[in-house]
């Protein structure tokens, strides 16, 4: 009887064990998993706000295309909220204000003005009434700036300093974004560059007979390619036939076989008769 009591307390002892570590609010947890646990919770909370983070500015599909553009008179679409992009010109976006004896003078009427928009973004001293938006006072495009005014990247970006120019959305591309420069500037810097309007102008029309002597010549080399091609297409190839007269015929007594010779081309055959 002694025996069977120590064995039953002896299996429910073995039963509350297993029982307190089936069920985990009444273990206690070593030193060691709790760092485990703190580490991976740092982690989760730093994979958290790294999603919050956007890599792409949001867009409000809410607002209408027609309503955020507004035209330049440069012959571009301006974004009315120009707050929303960040300026990559380097230039203020924001209008500066003149006041009292620090005011500009317009290079046009030479008269102060307060603010304008060519000396906020391009630093160019002209008041808004003078700003002519059809003319020399007119954006265009970066491409555009080299292949008028023969220029090269490091002419726009390096010498003497770099040119002054606003980011624009580009109206021709569904991504990227353009680059738009003062015309008046451009042309300055062009004509410091070659020396005068005079030997820009010559500099333009050789550049423009060279590339018509190279449209012409390349013209003239696909004609007469196609000239050769269709020669050759139409011009049949007839085999040669051989014409052998009845005299030609020799015979060699020697090796018992005759020999004729064509009359047109010389082929000479051998051959024998039964």
């Amino acid at each position: 009887f002694r025996c069977c009591c120590r064995f039953v307390e002896g299996f429910s002892w073995i039963s509350n064990t297993m029982e307190a570590d089936e069920d985990p609010t009444n273990r206690t947890l070593s030193g060691r998993e709790k760092d485990r646990i703190d580490r991976n919770r740092a982690k989760a909370k730093a994979l958290r706000a790294a999603r919050v983070i956007r890599p792409y500015p949001v867009v409000d599909k809410s607002s209408n295309f027609a309503d955020a553009k507004k035209d330049s008179g440069g012959g571009y679409l301006l974004d009315e909220n120009e707050e929303r992009e960040a300026p990559a010109s380097r230039v203020a976006e924001d209008p500066l204000l003149y006041l009292g004896d620090d005011q500009p003078i317009c290079k046009e009427c030479c008269t102060p003005f307060a603010e304008s928009q060519l000396l906020t973004h391009f630093r160019y001293n002209i008041c808004d009434n003078c700003r002519d938006n059809e003319g020399k006072h007119s954006m265009i495009a970066r491409t555009t700036a080299k292949e008028e005014f023969l220029l090269k990247d490091h002419d726009l970006d390096e010498r003497p300093s770099a040119l002054p120019f606003i980011e624009r959305r580009n109206p021709h591309a569904r991504f990227g974004s353009m680059k738009l420069y003062l015309k008046c500037q451009v042309e300055e810097r062009a004509i410091a560059i070659w020396g005068s309007a005079e030997d820009l102008e010559k500099e333009r029309e050789g550049r423009l007979a060279q590339r018509v002597d190279r449209k012409q010549k390349k013209q003239e080399k696909d004609l007469k390619a196609l000239r050769k091609s269709v020669l050759s297409k139409g011009k049949e190839r007839r085999p040669h036939q051989h014409h052998y007269p009845p005299d030609s015929e020799v015979y060699d007594k020697d090796e018992d076989n005759y020999t004729k010779t064509c009359a047109t081309c010389g082929h000479s055959v051998t051959f024998e008769k039964m």
